[in-house]
């Protein structure tokens, strides 16, 4: 099914909840006190603190996700509620494997998950199989059996990112061969000023589409700076740094100002491409040491990215005084985010705490938390398999199939709050699953660090790698640290933390890191602190509404929750 005529279909269905504003007049009131609501269900299986566990389960899920009845092609929309089904999108050739090779290929490397390699093959095949049109370019169809020819740029950065993932984990001298085709086609096809060449694109008989028009740049090709980056600094690649430098100054020149302001009549308002394409601004940074990228990234960071998510990583779907054309009003589903949005952020935000900045770090444990682990679909208990007397490929087994991925979750449950005729709706997109996976292998890469003789904690969360064990109060009530390997330990201090929770041998306040406790090494090479996480209130801004969370540390164990169904935590009273 077409990406774009789902939603539409949606928006027809409830279009009628719009005109009754009487539906919604709860959002636009700020109670002064306490609300009683009572959910009627809450998910029993909700992880807050295991990362590997929820990247193993979410790599299970990607593995399954293909179309036996049809060239095991991936699926790229799922529909969870109320009918449940598997579905074969447009963008199932061109983007869906992309976002799953890099996120399966990542995990394995960052994180040491066992993979199923026929899951790569599949993936691989399609992926290829998408640049064989007359052009170098990402090609889907539209339908089942549709015919390869739909340009989308907006495909461009995942099945870019494929391919490097490929060339990188993979070796793979034809994923290099594809993606140096297509880096020298944009070069040949696209202007930084004009943009695309679309006489020359449609004249061999390949459609092109702007899934959102109001700002082609970014939501098309600007979302490859990083992919392309990352690919550049591998293979040292000629035409991929000359691609790189015609992205990241035109992405300076007035999309990512100095100010940080959201400008949607620049930056559009569907805010997984605005979160993407900063994501890669931070990542070429980083690659390039480019302070001034860095200085936009901070700044928008900051200031613009408030208008479009809050403290735990929730961000809507769309920001911008409208959706983009053929979707929904968002009046429909208020709190409807997205994880894919999430993950940006989060990535976003690792890239900044890596540039010296621990409050960046704070934020990123507090994203992963406090709203990416708690909204992993785990307790399948809110869908229903649909009955399949044809046996079915699409309608086959989709609970579990679909057990692990991530979907478009509210703060504080799976279900957003609203309604319309046919009462409340639930989907997700195949890409979400990818796009969270690729953003908590990153995690793992940034949780504990050994660089300069030094050890780093920059996230609270159990791990063990050659040179530091830590089990995290979170878990076990108090922070454990096992040393395998001399050297003073750097503790980021979440803002949580006072200087009386730390033991007397501990330097409060590292004066060579800023926001980090040093710690001497132990003689017997274990040292054990006494911290608790605190019970602590926070208002979390959606939209128009603050919504009030109870949390223990950066752990949220209750929030208000509208008394939708499918809750994360207890719900506060």
């Amino acid at each position: 099914m077409h990406r774009r005529r789902f939603t539409q279909v949606l928006a027809g269905t409830l279009a009628s909840v719009a005109s009754r504003p009487e539906t919604f007049a709860p959002l636009s009131i700020r109670e002064p006190g306490p609300r009683n609501v009572t959910a009627p269900t809450r998910l029993r299986d909700v992880n807050t603190t295991n990362i590997v566990d929820a990247v193993t389960l979410a790599c299970g899920s990607m593995s399954r996700l293909f179309d036996g009845d049809h060239d095991n092609r991936p699926y790229s929309v799922v529909r969870l509620r109320p009918a449940a089904q598997l579905v074969i999108g447009n963008f199932s050739d061109a983007q869906v494997p992309g976002r799953h090779l890099h996120a399966l290929l990542l995990a394995e490397k960052n994180m040491h998950i066992v993979i199923d390699e026929s899951a790569i093959e599949k993936h691989t095949r399609i992926a290829f199989g998408s640049f064989s049109g007359i052009l170098a370019l990402p090609l889907n169809r539209v339908g089942v059996d549709g015919k390869l020819d739909l340009f989308r740029p907006v495909d461009l950065a995942h099945a870019l990112n494929g391919l490097y993932s490929l060339v990188a984990f993979r070796q793979s001298t034809r994923a290099q061969e594809i993606a140096e085709a297509c880096i020298a086609a944009c070069l040949d096809l696209w202007d930084p000023e004009k943009g695309w060449k679309l006489d020359v694109i449609e004249s061999r008989g390949i459609r092109y589409n702007d899934p959102f028009p109001e700002a082609p740049f970014i939501a098309g090709i600007a979302m490859a700076l990083g992919p392309l980056s990352r690919y550049e600094r591998l293979t040292k690649s000629p035409n991929a740094g000359r691609l790189v430098g015609r992205l990241r100054d035109r992405l300076l020149d007035g999309f990512f100002a100095a100010s940080g302001e959201y400008d949607p009549t620049r930056l559009g308002s569907h805010v997984h491409n605005i979160v993407y394409t900063l994501a890669s601004l931070a990542q070429h940074a980083t690659l390039a040491a480019d302070d001034e990228v860095k200085a936009r990234v901070h700044r928008f960071y900051d200031v613009g990215l408030k208008q479009m998510s809050n403290e735990i990583g929730w961000a809507m779907e769309f920001a911008g005084p409208r959706p983009s054309p053929g979707f929904p009003p968002q009046s429909m589903f208020p709190d409807k985010g997205e994880l894919g949005n999430t993950a940006k952020i989060l990535e976003t935000a690792l890239e900044l705490g890596r540039w010296g900045g621990a409050q960046y770090y704070d934020d990123a444990e507090r994203i992963i938390r406090g709203h990416v682990l708690p909204s992993q679909f785990r307790d399948m208990s809110f869908m229903q398999d649909p009955p399949n007397p044809d046996a079915a490929d699409d309608h086959h087994n989709v609970r579990e199939r679909i057990r692990g991925a991530w979907g478009y979750s509210a703060p504080y449950g799976l279900m957003p709050y609203g309604s319309g005729p046919g009462g409340s709706f639930m989907l997700t997109t195949a890409d979400v699953v990818g796009a969270v996976v690729s953003a908590l292998a990153e995690a793992s890469a940034h949780a504990s660090t050994f660089a300069k003789n030094a050890h780093h904690i920059n996230l609270w969360f159990d791990g063990d790698t050659p040179e530091l064990a830590i089990k995290s109060p979170y878990t076990s009530m108090m922070l454990q640290l096992t040393i395998k390997k001399s050297g003073p330990v750097y503790l980021r201090k979440p803002r949580w933390l006072r200087d009386s929770h730390l033991a007397a041998s501990v330097e409060a306040n590292a004066s060579d890191r800023p926001g980090y406790a040093r710690l001497q090494q132990p003689a017997s090479g274990r040292t054990t602190l006494a911290i608790t996480p605190p019970r602590r209130q926070l208002e979390l801004r959606c939209r128009e509404r603050s919504i009030r969370a109870i949390a223990r540390g950066d752990e949220i164990f209750a929030m208000q929750n509208l008394g939708s169904d499918w809750t994360f935590f207890e719900t506060v009273t």
